[in-house]
């Protein structure tokens, strides 16, 4: 999974490998590397936005963030 700083997706801000699955509102993620999964749930806001909440992950990662498909 790789992350972009901007909608042209030219600028990089890292990109990550492992294993993500998501279903029923829950969504887990178990990058390679780190030793316990980021646990969110989410919530569909309309076809293009979905918004998380973490329920557990490792204190430097985020506690709600908002993911927008771009087109």
């Amino acid at each position: 999974m790789t992350f972009f700083r901007n909608a042209q997706q030219t600028q990089v801000i890292q990109t990550e490998q492992g294993a993500w699955s998501a279903a029923d509102g829950r969504n887990e993620l178990r990058t390679d590397g780190v030793r316990t999964p980021d646990v969110y749930t989410y919530k569909w806001v309309d076809p293009d936005t979905v918004n998380y909440v973490r329920v557990a992950a490792s204190p430097a990662d985020y506690a709600f963030f908002t993911e927008r498909r771009v087109r």
